[in-house]
């Protein structure tokens, strides 16, 4: 790309864009000091796929069509969600499912 003189934005043109939907959920201080291990557990219960990294978990939906980000806020008892999908309907779905699990949570 250097020698080429190239931006990065050229070569991702063509990529597909996905749509990404955000929310945030209160939860209390006894769900916030456990959280990663509550979620992580009622995930694998439920049979999603998810990745463990250091401070959220990356869960993918059942079709693999849309995932979610979770990961606790740093200035307050809340959870932040961000949903990611080629088509909006399936990331704001996947963003209701993972939202159920976390007020089940309580």
């Amino acid at each position: 790309m250097a020698q080429q003189d190239d931006l990065i934005s050229s070569l991702t043109k063509g990529f597909p864009k996905g749509v990404k939907f955000n929310k945030s959920i209160n939860i209390s201080l006894e769900v916030v000091e456990n959280f990663h291990n509550l979620l992580r557990k009622m995930v694998e219960e439920q049979g999603y796929q998810y990745y463990d990294i250091i401070n959220e978990l990356k869960i993918l939906d059942k079709n693999k069509t849309a995932s979610t980000t979770v990961k606790l806020s740093l200035n307050r008892n809340a959870v932040l969600l961000s949903s990611e999908s080629e088509q909006p309907k399936d990331a704001k779905e996947m963003s209701t499912t993972i939202e159920k699990l976390i007020n089940d949570l309580k």
